[in-house]
C-alpha cells in the first residue's frame, strides 16, 4: 500500500535539507532514478547555496575585497544557516549580513567591517527604492529662513544615512579603487548620506550637524525637534537654511507638512 505524505510535511523536510540541516528522511520524498534520492537533493542544495552566496557577493563587493574569498565564503555559509531567506525576491536577501559580521569573533580584527556592510546594504536599498515625485521649493509657500516649528519633511525613499566611528566612505572607495591612497583610521568617523541621482547611487560624507539634522528628519521629527538635537550637540557651524535648500536642490524632498501655513503635500510623515 502506497503511503501518501502530507504536503506540509514534505515541504518542511525538503526545505530543512536545502537549508543545510541533517534531515535523512528528506530522501523518502524523492523518486530514485539514475541518481539516488540523496544525490538528487544535493543538486538542489548546492544550487541554492550558489545562488544565495552569489547574491551576497553582488551586494557586498567591498566586504569581500576586505576579507578575501575564503573568509567571505565562510561568512556566507554561516549567514545561509542563521538567516534563511524569507522572500522569493533575491534582491531582499542579505539585510542582516552586517549583524552577522558584528557577531563574528573572527571579524574582530576589522572593527569597521559591519559599518562597511551597512553602507553597502544602504546602497542596495537606495538602488531598489521606488521612484517618488520630488517637491520643488518654489511650489510651496515656505520661508526657508524661518521654517515653522512644526514643519515635517518627507525625504525620498532612496535616501539613507549611515553613521560610523570610522571613515567608511573612504574605505569603501579604496576597496573599489585600491590604486588610490589607503585611508587612515585616524581620519575619524564619517556620516554618509546615500541617495539616487539619474538612476545612479550617490554617496556624500556630511558634517556632524547636517547628519544629525537629516537623521532626525528621517526619523519623522519636526524641524524644531531636529534643531533641538543639533543645539544639544553644540554644532554652531550648522546652518539650517543651507541644509534645507540643499535637500530641495538635490530633489530629496518629496513631501512637506506646514501646519502654520495651512499647506500639506499629502505625503508628509
Amino acid at each position: 500500500m502506497r503511503i501518501v505524505t502530507p504536503l506540509l510535511e514534505l515541504q518542511r523536510d525538503v526545505a530543512r535539507f536545502l537549508a543545510g540541516e541533517d534531515t535523512p528522511d528528506a530522501g523518502r520524498h524523492v523518486a530514485t532514478t539514475a541518481l539516488d534520492a540523496a544525490a538528487r537533493l544535493q543538486i538542489y542544495r548546492n544550487a541554492r547555496r550558489h545562488s544565495l552566496t552569489t547574491t551576497l557577493r553582488t551586494v557586498y563587493p567591498a566586504i569581500q575585497g576586505l576579507v578575501g574569498e575564503a573568509f567571505f565564503e565562510g561568512a556566507a555559509m554561516r549567514y545561509l544557516r542563521d538567516y534563511p531567506s524569507r522572500s522569493g525576491n533575491l534582491q531582499e536577501y542579505g539585510a542582516a549580513f552586517p549583524k552577522l559580521l558584528a557577531a563574528m569573533p573572527e571579524a574582530g580584527s576589522v572593527p569597521y567591517l559591519p559599518d562597511i556592510a551597512r553602507l553597502e546594504w544602504a546602497r542596495q536599498e537606495c538602488y531598489l527604492a521606488a521612484d517618488v515625485p520630488w517637491l520643488n521649493i518654489d511650489a510651496i509657500s515656505m520661508d526657508i529662513n524661518s521654517p515653522p516649528a512644526a514643519t515635517r519633511l518627507l525625504l525620498h525613499p532612496a535616501v539613507g544615512l549611515v553613521q560610523s566611528a570610522y571613515p567608511i566612505l573612504d574605505i569603501w572607495r579604496y576597496c573599489r579603487e585600491p590604486s588610490t591612497e589607503a585611508p587612515s583610521l585616524d581620519d575619524g568617523g564619517q556620516q554618509v548620506l546615500v541617495w539616487r541621482e539619474d538612476h545612479q547611487v550617490v554617496m556624500q560624507a556630511l558634517d556632524p550637524g547636517a547628519a544629525s539634522f537629516i537623521s532626525s528628519v528621517l526619523a519623522g521629527n519636526t524641524v524644531s525637534e531636529a534643531m533641538t538635537k543639533i543645539e544639544a550637540m553644540g554644532s554652531h557651524a550648522f546652518t539650517p537654511p543651507v541644509c534645507l535648500l540643499w535637500l530641495f536642490d538635490n530633489r530629496l524632498v518629496t513631501g512637506v507638512h506646514l501646519p502654520n501655513h495651512g499647506y500639506d503635500t499629502g505625503r508628509s510623515r
